[in-house]
C-alpha cells in the first residue's frame, strides 16, 4: 500500500472520530456520506450513506439511503432503505425498512413494515409486522423475550419465523410457518 493510500485511510478515521466527538458535544454533523448525530433533539434527518445516532431524539421524519446506526435514540416516522442496526431505540411512529433489519432491546408503537429477506429482533416490543418478499424467502428471528403483540404478515414469498421458548407472538401468522429456535440457534450455533 502506498503511502498516500494510508494518509487518505488516515485523514478518513480521523475525520469520522471527530465528527463524532463533535457531534456528541453539539448536535449533528453532516459529511459527503455520513450524518452522526449526538445527544440532540431534530425535527428532520434526510441521510445518505451512513447515519450514526446516538442519545437522539427524531420529533418527524429521519430518512435514510444507505446504512442506520442507532443506538438510544427516540424515533418519530422511520423510512430507511439500506440496513439498519437498532439498540435501545423506540420508533413511535410508522416504520418502513427496505432492507436488512437487525434491532435489540427496542420497542416500535405503530406496525412495522419490512421489504427484506432477514429481520432480527432481540429483546423487542413490536405491535405487529408486515413483510413484503418477491425474491427469496424471508426470515424473522424473535428472540430473548421478544414480543410481537398483533401478527406477522409475508406478503409475496411464504416466510419463516424464527422464535425461542422466551419469545412471544400474541396474533397470528399468515403466509408464513412458525420454526422453534434456541438462542444459540439464533445465533448460528449448534444447539
Amino acid at each position: 500500500m502506498g503511502i498516500d493510500k494510508r494518509i487518505w485511510m488516515l485523514s478518513g478515521i480521523l475525520l469520522s472520530q471527530a465528527a463524532a466527538m463533535y457531534a456528541s458535544q453539539t448536535g449533528c454533523m453532516q459529511m459527503p456520506g455520513q450524518v452522526v448525530c449526538g445527544q440532540n433533539q431534530q425535527e428532520n434527518i434526510d441521510g445518505q450513506g451512513v447515519v450514526q445516532l446516538n442519545g437522539t431524539t427524531v420529533t418527524n421524519v429521519l430518512r435514510v439511503s444507505g446504512v442506520l446506526q442507532a443506538d438510544d435514540a427516540t424515533l418519530n416516522k422511520l423510512t430507511v432503505s439500506g440496513t439498519s442496526e437498532l439498540n435501545n431505540t423506540t420508533v413511535r411512529g410508522a416504520c418502513h425498512v427496505a432492507g436488512l433489519l437487525s434491532a435489540t432491546h427496542s420497542t416500535f408503537k405503530q406496525p412495522v413494515q419490512l421489504a427484506t429477506e432477514h429481520a432480527n429482533f432481540v429483546q423487542c416490543h413490536l405491535k405487529s409486522l408486515k413483510v413484503n418478499s418477491s425474491i427469496k424467502k424471508p426470515v424473522v428471528t424473535l428472540t430473548q423475550s421478544s414480543q410481537i403483540q398483533g401478527d406477522i404478515t409475508f406478503v409475496g414469498r411464504q416466510g419463516t419465523v424464527k422464535i425461542d421458548s422466551s419469545s412471544r407472538l400474541l396474533g397470528k401468522i399468515h403466509n408464513g410457518t412458525i420454526v422453534r429456535i434456541t438462542s444459540h440457534t439464533a445465533h448460528g450455533h449448534q444447539a
